[in-house]
């Protein structure tokens, strides 16, 4: 090969890459095939990482020591979870976001448990099962709620494994917990004997870990079924308490990342 055209295909060589660098595509010969020659590099072109955590201080922890300028944080306190792009750049500098960190809280075993059977219809031995199975955070109560603590366990499940319904040709129109009208003739009682039935319990639980303990008040009812009775209950005011949850998680994460350069957003963002 002689020496013109040796500078020839350097000259070719120099305007490809000049063509590479100032514009967004270039004119490619059919079936050629574009190799990637990245995995050839010493060096990687950018921190490429992905972290996930259900930890609500390991993520600020991770967060804190990888920020760098314009790092952002974006929370959404619906979903309980949080994402940082820490290489999201700027305007004039964007960068491609390669290096993030996720924050998916996950529920505790016992307030996983207390939302997952919320509203629904149980059998007698279903809801005795799971009061037993978390007895130390249930505590029932009879007429008044601040009296929940005083009540032996023992006895509510001994009132519970004895209920049973009475039927009685009545024209009363009185509803309540455990009873209610099938017909205006026919008054349907579910009772345990003479004993009076408990109202509802008190359940106690750390919904995520590094949350505060809630007090979660539970009406509880009695369905009657042709096969036996049913129990179900009802969360009071759970949408004021996940509302709570959710400024928790913003007070968390803005406290815990004031340390990192980062700025705190609440939303979602699609990047990239």
């Amino acid at each position: 090969m002689d020496k013109s055209a040796i500078q020839e295909i350097a000259k070719l060589t120099l305007a490809t890459n000049q063509l590479l660098s100032d514009h967004h595509a270039v004119v490619i010969p059919k079936d050629s095939k574009i190799e990637d020659l990245y995995y050839l590099q010493d060096t990687p072109r950018f921190f490429d990482a992905q972290f996930t955590t259900p930890v609500l201080s390991e993520f600020t922890d991770y967060v804190n020591q990888h920020a760098i300028d314009d790092t952002h944080v974006f929370i959404n306190p619906e979903e309980m979870s949080a994402t940082a792009i820490i290489d999201i750049g700027t305007h004039e500098a964007p960068q491609w976001g390669h290096h993030r960190a996720g924050l998916q809280l996950i529920k505790t075993p016992a307030y996983a448990a207390l939302v997952h059977l919320a509203d629904c219809p149980l059998a007698q031995q279903e809801f005795i099962d799971f009061a037993e199975d978390w007895q130390d955070n249930i505590s029932f109560y009879f007429g008044e709620v601040t009296l929940a603590s005083d009540v032996p366990f023992a006895k509510v499940i001994s009132l519970l494994r004895k209920l049973k319904v009475n039927a009685n040709q009545s024209s009363e129109q009185a509803v309540g917990n455990f009873n209610a009208n099938r017909s205006a003739l026919e008054s349907i009682e579910i009772t345990a004997g003479s004993e009076e039935l408990p109202a509802g319990f008190v359940f106690k639980a750390i919904p995520y870990e590094g949350f505060k303990e809630v007090a979660f008040t539970c009406q509880l009812r009695a369905i009657n079924q042709e096969k036996g009775v049913q129990l179900k209950y009802r969360i009071g005011q759970l949408a004021l308490i996940n509302e709570s949850i959710a400024n928790q998680i913003r007070e968390k994460l803005v406290d815990g990342l004031q340390s990192a350069d980062c700025s705190i957003f609440i939303g979602d963002l699609r990047y990239q």
